[in-house]
């Protein structure tokens, strides 16, 4: 048994194997795929990107297959009501909950057509190769055709799907199940407001740069042992560089993460590093038997972005983390030997409009996510042309953040979202970053020492307290449940009071 199922009963299974075997099948061919898609990002030549593509059409072609198969719908069949998505009476309460899960990916797939599977999945690949080079080159038309391909096989699906209230309902359920356009634009606009108002009447800490260069090697080195420190199973995972740092979840057992490094600026690496380890940390805490069913999946991406953003933001940019790491700093990077920890402290608190997501503070970081969001709902409502993309983009900047973008690079291409066809992703982020700022005071309630657990490495039990409260229950719980359980909602007021809070000390 897997450590962190010591608390959870286990379940019969008896009436769910069936289901639950081939659930297996199915993940086995997307743990290929994930693997496939790894590669493409970090060691793939790139002429090798047809072959690639090719690939990776073949194997969603064959998961859609696997989901469509008739052990799969005999054995759903019998536990639930496949025009309704009813559980059938006798099942118990664990073992309804498992097909709760299961029917929404179930219907989805049997909805969609293999062909436009296979699509979508060929387009997107080609589609980050792409966006990679129209990144370097600073050149929006590059990567506008294909991402009209994307966009126009993305319509397509929601129509496969059924249209909600909103097409970009669809979208979104597939991140936060649940959640609607409707609701997100009621938590989305007082923070908006808040978020802007605060900027406008608070003082913040002014401007402080550590002084580089910081070396590639060292950055990469220290970010190892930073994974380390925090309680990531490098023998379960590995880091490597790319484009956009992402993780990849393989297998409980195999989880990759990616970062990259500025030799001008040290919080890239570090941040993003500390980032992904968040999402690879709930990654290795669900449980292996139970891989490729809904009690081995991370619950949302809300709520995987909340794990992502406590690390690296509440707790990853906190004075007591400078205190404890500026030894070793001092030691890999010579250029930063008269810092302190104040220093950091103070540059990555600085509050200025970036035109950087990843790079921004932590108050206009959710303004960020707003300007994706409202591109997004603007595309799939078909009130925004791709080709008006950077403009649309450039106009939100300068309303929400007062900035004038003057390149693509630093505008509509600085994500790979898009090129990967997460549409609906981005609100994940602010979700989660809502979520988080309370699970950061949920651990000062359990941990009256965080700050001096914090400044002497001692991460491990935070990590433990996490895998007990969130990752062990995989999707056991609807994320409302789970954040019942947890005492924790969505609350934009809450989130700026932490912030005038955190900002005055």
């Amino acid at each position: 048994m897997h450590e962190n199922m010591r608390n959870i009963p286990m379940i019969t299974m008896n009436r769910i194997k069936p289901i639950a075997t081939e659930l297996k099948k199915i993940d086995t061919l997307r743990q290929i795929s994930s693997v496939l898609s790894w590669d493409q990002e970090t060691m793939m030549p790139p002429n090798g990107i047809d072959a690639r593509s090719n690939q990776l059409e073949t194997l969603a072609g064959l998961i859609h297959d696997a989901w469509q198969s008739d052990d799969l719908t005999q054995a759903m069949a019998n536990c639930i009501d496949l025009y309704t998505g009813a559980p059938k009476d006798d099942l118990d309460t664990d073992e309804k909950a498992f097909v709760r899960e299961v029917y929404p990916q179930w219907k989805r797939n049997t909805q969609l057509s293999k062909s436009l599977v296979q699509e979508l999945s060929k387009a997107t690949s080609r589609a980050q190769h792409v966006w990679q080079d129209a990144r370097k080159n600073n050149a929006f038309n590059e990567f506008s055709p294909h991402l009209q391909t994307l966009i126009d096989l993305t319509l397509e699906k929601i129509n496969q799907l059924g249209m909600t209230d909103h097409p970009y309902d669809t979208l979104i359920d597939e991140f936060e199940p649940g959640m609607t356009v409707k609701k997100i634009d009621a938590i989305f606009s007082p923070l908006t407001e808040k978020t802007v108002d605060f900027l406008n009447h608070h003082k913040t800490l002014p401007p402080n740069s550590i002084p580089g260069p910081f070396g590639i090697n060292e950055q990469i080195h220290y970010s190892k042992e930073l994974m380390e420190q925090l309680g990531y199973d490098r023998n379960r995972g590995r880091l490597d560089v790319s484009t956009h740092p992402f993780t990849i979840d393989i297998h409980p057992t195999d989880v990759r993460i990616t970062t990259r490094a500025n030799p001008d600026y040290l919080f890239e690496s570090i941040s993003s590093t500390i980032h992904e380890v968040g999402h690879g940390l709930y990654e290795q805490g669900l449980d292996p038997q139970w891989a490729g069913t809904p009690y081995g999946a991370s619950r949302s991406m809300g709520v995987h972005e909340s794990q992502s953003r406590l690390w690296e933001i509440f707790i990853g940019q906190s004075l007591a983390f400078w205190e404890g790491q500026l030894p070793r700093i001092h030691d890999l990077f010579p250029s930063a030997q008269s810092t302190t920890a104040a220093d950091f402290y103070k540059a990555c608190h600085h509050i200025k409009p970036h035109w950087c997501r990843v790079e921004s503070d932590i108050v206009t970081y959710n303004l960020h996510i707003v300007i994706r969001y409202e591109c997004e709902k603007a595309l799939f409502s078909k009130s925004l042309n791709v080709n008006d993309l950077p403009e649309f983009w450039n106009q939100k900047m300068n309303e929400y953040l007062g900035l004038d973008i003057t390149n693509d690079t630093q505008g509509c291409l600085q994500d790979v979202h898009w090129s990967a066809g997460l549409f609906g992703y981005f609100p994940s982020y602010t979700l989660g970053t809502l979520i988080a700022n309370q699970l950061h005071q949920k651990l000062h309630a359990h941990f009256p020492a965080l700050n001096d657990m914090i400044r002497t490495k001692t991460f491990v039990p935070i990590k433990e307290w996490l895998n007990q409260h969130i990752h062990v229950h995989g999707s056991k719980m609807t994320t409302s449940e789970l954040l019942n359980s947890l005492g924790i909602h969505y609350a934009p007021e809450n989130f700026i009071a932490s912030l005038s809070e955190q900002l005055s000390t």
